[in-house]
C-alpha cells in the first residue's frame, strides 16, 4: 500500500477532499410493497429494502414490469439503516429507499467499495435528518478522493481496494485457520470417526428399520405471538445495539436489525412468520425482540429446547409446509398447529430423544468428513498463501 501510494504521489496525483455531489446524485426509487411481487428461489431481481443486511436485499422476486425497475451498476440505500450497497443487476425497490448514480463512467464493483466505506462513516451524519433532507446532506457531505491531471484516478482506487482485499483475504485466511480448528475441538469432531451407535443408527434410518410417529406441532408446542415494543417498526429500527429484531424476513434467520433496547423474548426456541413464506421458520439462539406477526414455538416438553433437537424440528417443519405458504396464503397459528412432522418413538411409544441426538451427530461427522480429510492441505496451501 505504501509503495501504490508514493508512485501515486511521485506522478502528480493527491488526495483531496470534496462533496459527495460532484461526483454523484440522488435518485428516488419507484417503490413498491413487498406484496405486489412474487417471491421466488428463482427470481432475478433483487428485491432492495431498508434492512442492512444481506446487501439490503430482502429475496429475489420475478420480473414485474420496466415502470418500477432500477438500473443495476449503482450504489442503493435504505433510509432507517442508511447502509450504502452496491447493486450490479437491475433491482426493485422497497419504501423508503433511494439510489445513488455516478455522474462519472467506468463506475464498478470495486469503486463502489471506496466510496461506499466513506458514504457508510457519514451514516449517523445523514440519520440526523428527515428523509427528505437526505439528498442536501448526502450531496454536500465530504469525502476522499484520488485526483491526477485535474480528474478522478479510477486506477488508483481500483488498485487500492485490490490490495486492502489480499490484506483482508490473508487475515481472514489465518482467523479461518485457527476458527475451523476449534469449531471443531469443540464440536467433537476433529475425530470424525463414527461410533458403533451412530453407525447404527445411520442403518436403522437407512433401512427404514425405526419405527416412526405423527406429531401436530401443536401437540409439541404452544404457539404465539413473540412481543415487540409498542412503537412504530421506523422508530424501532432507528435503534441501534446489540439485541437482534426477528421480523417477516426470510434471509438472516429473520433478522432485520439490531437495537438498544432490552430483549421481550428469551432465546433457544422456534420463530416465524405467519404473512411471508413457510421458509421464514428458523432456531432464534439468542434472546431477541419479536416483531409484528412474529409467531413463537414454546416446547411443552422440557426435553425439546435443546438447539440440536430444536433444528431437527425447524428441518421436519419446513419440510411439512411443502412450500404451500406465501403472501397470498396466510401461514396462520391454526394451520401451523396443525402440520404434522414424524419423529421417532422408543419402545414405550415415546419421542426418541436418544436416538435424535445420536442421528445427529452421525449426521455431523458425515457432513464435516469432507473438511477434515482436506483439512490439513487447506491449512498449508492457506499458509503458503500467507507466506507470499
Amino acid at each position: 500500500m505504501k509503495e501504490l501510494v508514493e508512485k501515486f504521489e511521485a506522478n502528480g496525483g493527491k488526495i483531496k477532499q470534496i462533496e459527495a455531489g460532484k461526483l454523484f446524485t440522488v435518485k428516488n426509487n419507484p417503490q413498491l410493497n413487498k406484496d405486489c411481487f412474487n417471491f421466488s428461489k428463482n427470481g432475478i431481481y433483487p428485491y432492495f429494502t431498508r434492512t442492512v443486511s444481506n446487501n439490503g436485499i430482502l429475496g429475489y422476486v420475478d420480473y414485474l414490469d420496466e415502470e418500477h425497475k432500477i438500473s443495476g451498476n449503482c450504489i442503493a440505500v435504505g433510509m432507517l439503516g442508511m447502509k450504502f450497497f452496491y447493486m450490479e443487476h437491475d433491482f426493485y425497490a422497497g419504501q423508503f429507499t433511494k439510489t445513488i448514480n455516478p455522474v462519472f463512467e467506468n463506475f464498478s464493483y470495486k469503486i463502489s467499495l471506496y466510496f461506499n466505506s466513506q458514504f457508510n462513516k457519514h451514516s449517523e451524519h445523514y440519520l440526523t435528518g428527515l428523509v427528505r433532507d437526505f439528498e442536501k446532506l448526502f450531496t454536500t457531505s465530504k469525502i476522499y478522493v484520488p485526483i491526477k491531471n485535474s480528474k478522478l484516478d479510477l486506477n488508483f482506487i481500483e488498485n487500492y481496494i485490490e490490495i486492502l482485499e489480499e490484506e483482508q483475504i490473508r487475515e481472514l485466511e489465518q482467523e479461518r485457520i485457527l476458527e475451523l480448528k476449534n469449531y471443531l475441538k469443540a464440536g467433537k469432531l476433529d475425530d470424525y470417526k463414527l461410533t458403533n451407535e451412530e453407525r447404527n443408527a445411520l442403518d436403522l434410518i437407512s433401512n427404514k428399520k425405526i419405527k416412526f410417529k405423527k406429531y401436530k406441532i401443536g401437540e409439541l408446542f404452544d404457539i404465539h405471538p413473540t412481543i415487540s415494543y409498542k412503537m412504530t417498526n421506523y422508530n424501532l429500527l432507528q435503534t441501534k445495539g446489540a439485541t437482534p429484531v426477528v421480523s417477516n424476513s426470510s434471509i438472516n434467520n429473520g433478522i432485520t436489525g439490531y437495537v438498544n433496547l432490552a430483549p421481550t423474548e428469551k432465546g433457544g426456541i422456534i420463530t416465524y412468520s405467519d404473512t411471508t413464506t413457510s421458509d421464514a421458520i428458523f432456531y432464534q439462539p439468542n434472546d431477541f425482540i419479536g416483531y409484528s406477526h412474529v409467531q413463537g414455538l414454546y416446547a411443552h416438553n422440557k426435553e425439546l429446547t435443546s438447539k440440536e433437537r430444536l433444528l431437527y424440528v425447524v428441518a421436519l417443519f419446513k419440510k411439512s409446509t411443502n412450500n404451500r405458504f406465501n403472501y397470498a396464503n396466510k401461514f396462520n397459528r391454526i394451520i401451523a398447529s396443525n402440520l404434522l412432522i414424524k419423529l421417532p418413538i422408543n419402545i414405550n411409544n415415546e419421542i426418541d430423544f436418544n436416538f435424535i441426538d445420536t442421528y445427529i451427530t452421525a449426521v455431523k461427522k458425515l457432513v464435516i468428513k469432507d473438511v477434515i480429510d482436506k483439512k490439513d492441505k487447506i491449512i498449508k496451501t492457506t499458509k503458503n498463501i500467507c507466506s507470499k
